[in-house]
């Protein structure tokens, strides 16, 4: 049986980006007769075949979109539409707010319904199926993440000298809300604490280092896990989120986290109930003094049981075994 991956990119930096390639990898090992379709593509990726021509469409038994927000999912679609190709499709939503996924589960877009799957890692993503009337069509796929462990050291390297350390990481994007952070950790006034703010890729408007904030691109991931391993408080400022893997990078090096109500930090059913959750600025000001009394060996506990790449690659055949006994 052969498969297609379709997603917006492969080999660069980026949570989408990180589960298509850990995905890819996981049915390549697996056995699968296996082809990434992507806009972009970064890097060597052999024995990985990765192409940009969409004509191999025609010759998949089975598509996983991985992503679905790039110019190049709704293309595929609409060729599903017009019956370009026969394979059903197996669509993973990473961000259920995307117009994309809006469009997908209006049950008149024209698709036949047992030619599609969604796959969601999200409740509100199951919600919004519910509301249109297509949870029958939905699967649910845990993130998993390899268990990258960080290593004593990244204080020491980067000349840290306080006893606590608060880290943000992700990005320097305007949704990541780092500006927002800086200013209410600026606000608090807490002793003898740094507040490190990293990012993957610098913006002209990346924040600026100041009194007790360092502003740090890591020189790779294993760097940012260091960083995850000594850190008292992961903080996910952001104002919108797919998922969130950042959370569980921080549970599996048994790091306390904060969030925002947005991503898996929403519902109980996903992470909510592993950090401290907030909805402004007085509750992440809260967190900063609240946060100690998180389990984060419950956390770590669930993290590793329910979020490993072989948990989320369990999920994934379940729900192509799924979609093709349907046919």
């Amino acid at each position: 049986m052969k498969i297609v991956m379709s997603t917006v990119g492969f080999g660069r930096s980026g949570g989408t980006e990180s589960i298509a390639r850990d995905v890819s990898w996981g049915l390549l090992r697996r056995g699968y007769d296996f082809e990434v379709l992507t806009e972009v593509s970064v890097g060597d990726h052999t024995p990985l075949k990765v192409t940009n021509d969409i004509g191999i469409l025609q010759r998949a038994d089975l598509i996983l979109q991985v992503g679905v927000f790039s110019f190049m999912d709704w293309e595929v679609m609409e060729l599903k539409r017009r019956k370009f190709f026969d394979a059903p499709v197996f669509i993973w939503c990473i961000e259920p707010e995307s117009k994309f996924f809006m469009w997908m589960t209006d049950p008149h877009t024209g698709v036949q319904q047992n030619k599609l799957m969604f796959g969601y890692s999200v409740e509100y993503a199951r919600h919004r199926m519910q509301m249109v009337g297509m949870s029958h069509l939905g699967f649910k796929i845990r993130y998993g993440i390899p268990s990258v462990i960080g290593r004593p050291g990244f204080k020491k390297k980067r000349n840290i000298a306080t006893s606590r350390m608060f880290l943000s990481a992700g990005g320097f994007d305007k949704r990541k809300c780092q500006h927002e952070l800086i200013k209410a950790f600026v606000e608090a006034k807490l002793p003898d604490t740094t507040l490190v703010v990293t990012g993957h890729r610098c913006f002209n408007d990346a924040p600026k280092e100041q009194d007790g904030v360092r502003v740090i691109v890591p020189d790779d991931r294993q760097e940012l896990m260091d960083a995850m391993l000594e850190a008292d408080l992961l903080i996910m400022n952001s104002n919108a989120e797919g998922y969130g893997l950042v959370l569980l990078e921080a549970m599996f090096n048994k790091t306390r986290w904060a969030a925002n109500r947005v991503g898996a930090a929403i519902h109980k059913e996903d992470l909510a109930d592993y950090g401290y959750v907030y909805d402004d600025e007085e509750g992440l000001k809260k967190a900063f003094q609240e946060y100690e009394k998180l389990d984060v060996m419950k956390a770590y506990r669930y993290a590793a049981g329910n979020h490993t790449i072989d948990c989320m690659m369990n999920d994934v055949e379940a729900g192509i075994k799924q979609l093709l006994e349907r046919q």
